[in-house]
């Protein structure tokens, strides 16, 4: 009790509310798919689409974000669905090294840092920016748009948990910010008794009509990596 008798009153109840439902509250899905233009769509491509590309001076316009990726909300997901998703999140990055994207890790505060393994591979990355939030959204009073416009980001890769709460109302705000949203099931993750739900059914649904989503995440590597051989060309 000695650590809660420090805390405020409005930061007791922000600790209880994501200990009973999350990330504090379930976003509500159905009201924004309505409210945003259909992202660029483009068709599955095959392949691994991790190659290193050579930047020849491009900034990236694609930045990852990372987020909500700590043991307190891990708990609640499938240990199955962990360990493939994060060794997924693992190569995103990597890839992100090789090529130069830049990565945002949103955590919220009080629940501990970002999962060890995850950690050790982010500090062995160049370009890496840690970002504290105390809702779920992960652009409200925090510099994320000012630090994403920085670096003239239009386009954000979304990986974390979870699916139906704190990753969708950074996609939310996101796209009101006016930045595309790409994503893949293989990134993203729920509470083990959502699925196959509210994310199965609605969740993925959502990504797919208002951003760039692939069951595969390599064919978002992919998307990447042919925008980028695109911008070279045009040079």
């Amino acid at each position: 009790m000695s650590k809660f008798l420090k805390l405020s009153k409005a930061q007791v109840h922000l600790i209880l509310g994501a200990a009973l439902y999350g990330c504090t509250s379930q976003a509500v899905l159905n009201q924004s798919a309505e409210k945003y233009p259909s992202q660029l769509s483009l068709e599955p491509l095959s392949g691994q689409g991790s190659e290193t590309l050579e930047n020849n001076g491009l900034e990236s316009k694609v930045a990852v974000i990372l987020i909500d990726m700590q043991d307190f909300f891990l708990t609640e997901i499938a240990e199955k669905e962990l360990a493939e998703e994060i060794p997924y999140q693992i190569e995103v990055l990597e890839y992100s090294h090789k090529n130069k994207l830049p990565v945002f890790v949103l955590e919220y505060n009080y629940f501990g840092d970002t999962t060890k393994i995850l950690k050790e591979k982010l500090d062995t990355l160049e370009d890496v920016k840690y970002i504290v939030k105390t809702n779920d959204d992960g652009f409200e009073d925090t510099s994320l748009t000012k630090e994403l416009k920085d670096k003239n980001v239009e386009t954000v890769l979304l990986m974390g948990v979870k699916a139906t709460a704190c990753v969708l109302s950074t996609a939310q705000s996101a796209l009101k910010n006016g930045f595309e949203i790409m994503t893949s099931k293989q990134l993203i993750a729920n509470k083990e008794y959502y699925v196959p739900g509210i994310f199965g059914r609605e969740a993925v649904g959502w990504y797919k009509k208002v951003g760039i989503h692939r069951d595969n995440f390599r064919d978002l590597l992919k998307i990447i990596s042919e925008r980028r051989k695109k911008e070279q060309q045009s040079l």
